[in-house]
């Protein structure tokens, strides 16, 4: 997944919403959190959990069967279509390093960064 940049932070301190994503993969779980809603889906099972960021910080309240009957389908296409790894062999090669300037090369060599 492509980030985004931070940058609109330092000019007028803020930054337009988005969905923030996370998968427990041992537990075969897949969060989305909205501004409004955050979901929690077992891609296994299907098992959905949804709550009211807003009304219900605590997550006591699960809302998934009072939403859309496809909005736990939606979150896991969604994570498959953003968060699933791309295919690296079609990826573009890293950009050229720099060589190391010789004071800071010392410098990392002091703290043990570099041999």
């Amino acid at each position: 997944m492509q980030g985004r940049s931070l940058v609109p932070l330092f000019h007028d301190g803020t930054i337009s919403p988005a969905t923030l994503w996370a998968e427990l993969g041992i537990r075969n779980l897949v969060s989305a959190r909205t501004p409004e809603i955050k979901w929690i889906v077992n891609h296994k099972t299907g098992r959905a959990q949804a709550y009211d960021v807003a009304r219900d910080p605590h997550e006591q309240r699960n809302l998934a069967d009072r939403l859309s009957s496809d909005g736990s389908q939606k979150v896991l296409a969604d994570f498959a279509e953003l968060c699933t790894p791309r295919d690296l062999a079609n990826s573009p090669p890293p950009p050229a390093t720099q060589p190391l300037d010789p004071a800071v090369r010392e410098k990392l060599k002091a703290l043990g960064y570099v041999d």
